[in-house]
């Protein structure tokens, strides 16, 4: 068995995995990548500021990545991450439309099972690591919120979010020993169709702002580029909505 490129923490409660993971580097002066799973999270953070909602059940998990890389190529690391939580899903349950929607959020249908939160550290524009906090429905499907919600119980109740973490931490390990290498040579030509509306015509909220025209493309960099009307524009940030 290869060299595991983590040092790994089991938690029973959190208030919050990414923030924790940010004490750990704090403390431990650490070279090492982290994983970080807690049974139960109490504060939990999405992106824009949003709260995440989960319960005792489901998976909350924080990675560190110790890798430098380019401002430029964090949105490859998004889609690099996202693509693997899925690929997973789809190996525990197979046969299922499940899909990244853009940026990172895992879907079935139209009810949302998974969230991603990249975190990073900037010095002189340059990263210098690369914080990921997962949470993944096991239990819990939200109410009230702008979206529909499901979770893994549904489709069964044999996989455990522990089996899962250590699954995914196999995979990650697997990956980060060639990081610079896949980032190098990062395409999403052949995973287009693993998110979701696609070649549809889509809404994205930019700060503000709403901009209406069709996912006609995603570039190298993790770009998703919308065809308004004769022009294509790149979107690096933004929320499908």
């Amino acid at each position: 068995m290869k060299e595991i490129l983590f040092d790994i923490y089991f938690n029973k409660s959190s208030l919050n995995t990414n923030d924790e993971i940010r004490n750990l580097i704090k403390t431990n002066d650490t070279r090492n990548n982290l994983a970080l799973f807690t049974l139960e999270q109490k504060k939990g953070r999405g992106r824009m500021n949003r709260e995440w909602i989960s319960n005792k059940g489901d998976l909350i998990c924080s990675f560190l990545i110790n890798q430098k890389i380019s401002t430029k190529e964090i949105g490859k690391v998004n889609i690099w991450f996202s693509q693997i939580i899925l690929n997973l899903i789809k190996t525990k349950i197979p046969n299922q439309n499940f899909k990244i929607k853009w940026p990172n959020d895992i879907y079935f249908d139209e009810k949302k099972l998974a969230g991603i939160l990249i975190e990073t550290n900037i010095i002189e524009n340059k990263i210098q690591n690369i914080i990921i906090g997962l949470g993944l429905n096991f239990i819990s499907t939200p109410r009230y919120l702008n979206y529909k919600t499901m979770c893994i119980s549904k489709f069964s109740k044999n996989i455990k979010p522990l089996n899962f973490f250590i699954s995914l931490v196999l995979e990650m390990n697997k990956s980060l020993t060639n990081f610079k290498k896949i980032l190098s040579k990062f395409t999403c030509l052949d995973i287009k169709d693993n998110f979701k509306n696609f070649g549809e015509v889509i809404k994205i909220k930019i700060n503000n702002k709403v901009v209406e025209g069709i996912f006609s493309d995603l570039n190298d960099s993790g770009e998703l580029i919308l065809k308004v009307g004769n022009k294509y524009r790149v979107i690096n940030y933004g929320e499908i909505i």
